[in-house]
């Protein structure tokens, strides 16, 4: 996410409500991605939560997405474990990769978001005791399929827990500047190529890839 998508996203988000005559306000975090001064807006309201309290009093990050990260990368598991007992190359392709963000999301349940609700004191608690939570689950069904990953002796293998916090370190919301996006996109140089002896990739035919587009 960059602040001009979210921008974007905003401004749409802004005209729906106006088209059905709803004023809403719109909690955000202080995420840089987050900027929309430069949006006018006529039914929503923006206000941002004070830094350093998004943890608390924010559900999505008070476990919902946490729950929904292992519910994904369980999958993720999965799916390479096949790949290996297939004797197929560990790869995913962005169809894929969409099929499972799906998954993960239909599962994440009502209880998980209720429960991430009362955490952060948005509908009221009870006395009752909570069962075993949902990201609990995740996570124990998530640990059993790495253990299942073949690895190599030496092999340094992240905890679950690692593995489905590792993103959060990620910054997903950096704009790339003009020469970031050249140099990504450029073809390499003659002296950073050594494709002269390769052979030409030959595109696939429209049948081809409609083909593909079926599996």
């Amino acid at each position: 996410m960059t602040s001009e998508l979210f921008s974007d996203w905003l401004r749409h988000f802004d005209r729906s409500m106006r088209l059905k005559g709803r004023t809403v306000i719109l909690l955000l975090d202080n995420a840089a991605s987050h900027n929309h001064k430069e949006v006018r807006l006529t039914n929503v309201t923006v206000p941002s939560l004070r830094p350093n309290t998004t943890a608390h009093i924010q559900p999505m990050d008070a476990g919902i997405i946490r729950n929904f990260n292992a519910l994904y990368k369980k999958s993720l598991v999965k799916h390479f474990i096949t790949c290996a007992e297939n004797g197929q190359p560990q790869m995913l392709t962005l169809r894929l990769a969409i099929r499972f963000v799906k998954s993960a999301w239909d599962e994440v349940s009502a209880k998980c978001i209720n429960n991430c609700y009362k955490h952060v004191d948005i509908i009221p608690t009870t006395a009752q005791t909570e069962d075993e939570s949902d990201d609990d689950i995740s996570l124990a069904e998530l640990r059993n399929f790495m253990q299942q990953l073949p690895r190599s002796d030496g092999d340094e293998v992240p905890t679950a827990e690692q593995y489905v916090d590792e993103d959060t370190v990620v910054d997903t919301g950096h704009e790339l500047t003009d020469e970031e996006i050249i140099n990504r996109v450029q073809p390499p140089t003659d002296d950073q190529s050594d494709d002269e002896d390769q052979p030409a990739v030959v595109p696939p035919t429209v049948a081809e890839a409609l083909q593909h587009t079926d599996r």
